[in-house]
């Protein structure tokens, strides 16, 4: 059998190592690329994960910017509209009804919006004991979330979508 000539396997060569050079490589489990910044922004979200499940109040809020504004997916009504300060009192008000609780998040998609601004999206998994003697029980919320990460400084943090 005839070997074919070295010249030949050139082209494929070629085509094989240009492919590997341009993999791009992603965080794990998610869609989002390997980036120093991506990860910056995702230790964030780890942050403000491990903030909840603490009750942390203070640590969630110095997670979000001054400018933060919420409008509940509502923008025709801003009567149930809130900035940071509502941030605090909508917190405080959850918490003090959760005995206990467990949040996993899951993120799937990283959208740049322009330089300082990122969309996440992500899936999460909130399970929750109320402090009520009658619900003893753990509960349990699945859903999809996106959250607005704006760049301050060095820090990135939440600008809408808690």
């Amino acid at each position: 059998m005839a070997h074919p000539p070295i010249r030949s396997l050139a082209p494929a060569l070629a085509v094989l190592v240009a492919s590997v050079g341009c993999t791009t490589r992603y965080i794990g489990n998610t869609q989002v690329e390997d980036t120093e910044e991506n990860r910056a922004i995702l230790l964030v979200i780890e942050q403000y994960r491990r903030a909840v499940e603490d009750r942390d109040i203070q640590r969630i809020l110095d997670l979000t910017s001054e400018d933060f504004f919420e409008d509940p997916g509502t923008p025709g009504d801003p009567s149930d509209d809130y900035d940071k300060r509502g941030l605090r009192q909508k917190l405080e008000e959850s918490f003090s009804r959760i005995a206990d609780q467990r949040l996993r998040i899951d993120v799937r998609k990283l959208h740049q919006l322009d330089r300082d601004r990122v969309a996440v999206e992500y899936r999460f998994d909130y399970r929750y004991k109320l402090a009520l003697p009658s619900a003893p029980e753990w509960r349990e919320f699945i859903d999809v979330n996106r959250v607005v990460l704006v760049r301050e400084g060095e820090q990135w943090r939440f600008l809408s979508g808690l």
